[in-house]
């Protein structure tokens, strides 16, 4: 057993989650399954062979909504993302969260004079649902959010989006210089299959997951604003 491991996890499109556990050094595997629940038992069951436990999972997905326009962890990770505070999508108000379609949940918002969602904050609404679910049994579980752990891996804002080619490299790079260094191998099963940046970006999770375990990641948001279905803290980590 190497010390604190730590589980990251990041939506993989049409494959479903993509999760990257980490330990003391460094990348330990990654897994993947259509269903939250099952990446996480999956990577609990691979701990419990060996005798280590994950004692944090940090999931890319908003965990907590709140009835206003906008949770103030969203603002916060938008202003310290810098240049690529495009990739933050607002997470929707709570109460358009159980809307099936972007239509449905716009018609909700509009006659209660909120912000619309964009299509990309509506196609999440089915992966909000399932993160909270499960978040609501399980204490480990933080939100993450990638682009913020690149930033503070960086020091700066990153000048290339994820999915070009300087930004995939330098987003390598960066893992690889991270305490500890997460060297993502070319063999990681399954995963093998999802585009890269989805892998990265789980493992960039697993970084921050860790950084809770350990009491050191950074928390972005109001400490007062709280999650009404499970009364903990609404807030990105990193």
């Amino acid at each position: 057993m190497a010390g604190t491991r730590a589980l990251g996890i990041d939506a993989a499109g049409r494959f479903g989650w993509v999760g990257v556990v980490v330990d003391d050094d460094g990348f330990v595997a990654a897994h993947l399954h259509p269903e939250l629940a099952t990446v996480i038992g999956e990577a609990d069951a691979a701990a419990h062979r060996v005798g280590a436990e994950v004692a944090a999972v940090g999931v890319d997905i908003p965990v907590g909504l709140v009835d206003g326009p906008r949770r103030t962890a969203d603002v916060a990770a938008r202003a310290f993302v810098g240049p690529r505070r495009s990739s933050v999508f607002p997470a929707p108000p709570r109460s358009a969260a159980g809307f099936a379609t972007q239509a449905e949940a716009n018609a909700h918002l509009a006659a209660r004079g909120l912000p619309l969602l964009s299509a990309q904050a509506a196609a999440l609404l089915g992966r909000i649902r399932e993160a909270g679910a499960v978040a609501r049994g399980d204490e480990r579980i933080h939100e993450v959010f990638p682009e913020a752990s690149f930033r503070q891996l960086a020091g700066a804002g990153l000048a290339h989006a994820k999915r070009s080619a300087a930004g995939a490299l330098l987003r390598v790079r960066l893992l690889e210089q991270a305490e500890p260094a997460i060297v993502v191998p070319v063999e990681v099963g399954a995963a093998g299959a999802i585009p890269l940046d989805d892998l990265l970006d789980a493992a960039a999770a697993a970084w921050s997951a860790r950084r809770c375990a350990l009491g050191t990641a950074l928390a972005f948001g109001d400490p007062e604003e709280l999650d009404v279905d499970t009364g903990r803290r609404i807030a990105m980590w990193v």
